[in-house]
């Protein structure tokens, strides 16, 4: 076995920006919730990374994926959106329900955008990462231990 640390064959820059892309998802992603975005909405945009990301890929990279994967996305996107609309359709409901004033919507349209970007960001992000396998013609293991390696502090201090 190859040790990817001592010899990598991709460079170091890229995994560098690698973790950046991922401290910014990461950040996007959290704070969206704390500017107003209901957590069923946030699971339907972070759902819809799937299908962006088979979308992109049979259109752009040409890749195929088989009937499973495909029947796969659709039920966890269903999901999803029925989740967001029982969700909406409960707190609608409730009697003592609070009119919401035009800043509290501006606000949560703010994290809907921040959510929607940084899914866009990791779905660009995995396709990347397809691309560069390809280019240097490498194990997985090699990306996947620098990955680790550069993000896991930037996880540690978004948690």
């Amino acid at each position: 076995m190859k040790l990817y640390i001592l010899r990598p064959s991709i460079p170091q820059s890229f995994h560098i920006f690698a973790a950046i892309l991922m401290f910014i998802t990461a950040f996007c992603g959290n704070k969206s919730i704390e500017y107003g975005v209901p957590f069923p909405l946030y699971l339907t945009i972070k759902s819809s990374n799937l299908v962006a990301s088979l979308i992109v890929g049979y259109c752009f990279f040409e890749k195929k994926y088989r009937l499973g994967q495909v029947i796969s996305v659709v039920f966890i996107t269903i999901g999803a959106v029925t989740c967001t609309v029982v969700s909406r359709n409960s707190k609608s409901m409730q009697p003592d329900s609070e009119i919401r004033n035009d800043s509290k919507h501006i606000e949560t349209l703010v994290g809907i955008l921040m959510c929607t970007g940084s899914t866009m960001v990791l779905f660009h992000f995995s396709h990347l990462n397809e691309m560069l396998i390809g280019v240097y013609n490498t194990c997985r293991l090699e990306n996947i231990i620098f990955q680790n390696i550069y993000c896991s502090p930037c996880e540690l201090n978004i948690v």
